[in-house]
C-alpha cells in the first residue's frame, strides 16, 4: 500500500465485489496521518497537523465509514468516525478515547 519510506500500519480490511478497502495509518512528517486506500489508492482522512488512526472499515454501498481518532491541539484523543471522509467526532475531548470498530446496519 505505500512505497516503505515511512512507518505505515493497515488494520482492517474490507472486500466489496472487486474493490478491497484497507484502513490504516502512515507516518509523514512528525504525525500519523488516518488513511485508508481502496484497490491500493490512498484516501489521507486526517492532514497530518495530529497523531491520527484509522482503526476499522465498512462499505455499504458506495458509503465509506472508518472508525479511529485523532489528537486534539491539547494532544488527547478523540474518538472519530469518518463517513465517505468527513470527520464526526465521538468523543469531547476531556479524556483520551479511540474508536476500534464500526459496523453500519442499512434498514
Amino acid at each position: 500500500l505505500t512505497d516503505g519510506t515511512h512507518y505505515a500500519d493497515a488494520r482492517s480490511i474490507a472486500v466489496v465485489g472487486s474493490d478491497v478497502y484497507v484502513a490504516g495509518w502512515e507516518s509523514i512528517g512528525s504525525f500519523a496521518v488516518a488513511k485508508y486506500w481502496k484497490n491500493g489508492q490512498a484516501m489521507a482522512l486526517t492532514d497530518g497537523m495530529n497523531h491520527a488512526n484509522a482503526n476499522s472499515i465498512v462499505v455499504v454501498d458506495s458509503d465509506v465509514y472508518v472508525a479511529g481518532g485523532e489528537d486534539n491541539s491539547g494532544g488527547i484523543a478523540v474518538a472519530k468516525y469518518w463517513k465517505n471522509g468527513q470527520a464526526i467526532a465521538l468523543t469531547d475531548g476531556t479524556k483520551n478515547a479511540n474508536a476500534r470498530s464500526i459496523v453500519v446496519i442499512k434498514r
